[in-house]
């Protein structure tokens, strides 16, 4: 009884936050200063974000199980498909887009799963997860003209930061992925690894 309670608030939760994002995007809600008139089309950027966001931030409620990772993982890419639409985002942007969150998801599973004390995880990934972001941003303030900023020399900062490199506009022709990708790659081996290396020694004691 207490896992299908903990199934259900975790996917309602998850639901939620992603319809709030959809709804940010579609009304055009400026979220800066030299936000552009038709917010939409930032959409799917929006969308990724804050799958990123609310991962990390509420992982301990989201993937308690592996049924709830495949179930939270399945309802976000129709999630991040119908923020395409709304963004005319291509094809490539969302499917790389939505790996790289279904990537960021099992990763944080993994990593839930390793023995390290919940305060100190829940420190670890908020800031890997919104460190880079802050301190990209106090970088930019210094550069004049925003289209300046190389997004992709940004793509260790974090899940966010490599998911800009990724849709960014220079992902367009497939650069942009694939420098991206690395984060995700390096920390899913890493992640991968702390596991193994827990159930070999669980096994042997």
């Amino acid at each position: 009884m207490g896992g299908k309670s903990t199934i259900s608030v975790g996917l309602a939760v998850w639901l939620v936050w992603q319809w709030l994002a959809l709804a940010i995007a579609a009304a055009r809600v400026p979220l800066s200063a030299r936000y552009p008139a038709a917010g939409e089309q930032w959409g799917l950027v929006v969308m990724l974000v804050a799958q990123i966001a609310a991962a990390s931030l509420l992982f301990q409620i989201l993937l308690p199980n592996w049924i709830q990772l495949i179930v939270i993982i399945a309802v976000a890419w129709p999630m991040g498909l119908l923020s395409a639409f709304l963004a005319d985002a291509n094809f490539r942007q969302w499917a790389w887009g939505e790996a790289a969150v279904s990537a960021w998801l099992l990763e944080l599973f993994l990593l839930n799963r390793i023995g390290i004390p919940v305060d100190y995880l829940a420190a670890i990934v908020s800031l890997l997860t919104f460190g880079g972001p802050l301190a990209w941003y106090l970088h930019a303030d210094f550069i004049a003209n925003a289209s300046d900023i190389d997004w992709h020399s940004a793509d260790w900062l974090g899940p966010i930061m490599a998911i800009a490199a990724g849709i960014n506009d220079g992902g367009i022709n497939g650069a942009g992925e694939r420098a991206g990708i690395f984060f995700f790659a390096a920390f899913a081996i890493a992640c991968a690894g702390f596991f193994i290396l827990k159930k070999t020694f669980l096994q042997r004691t």
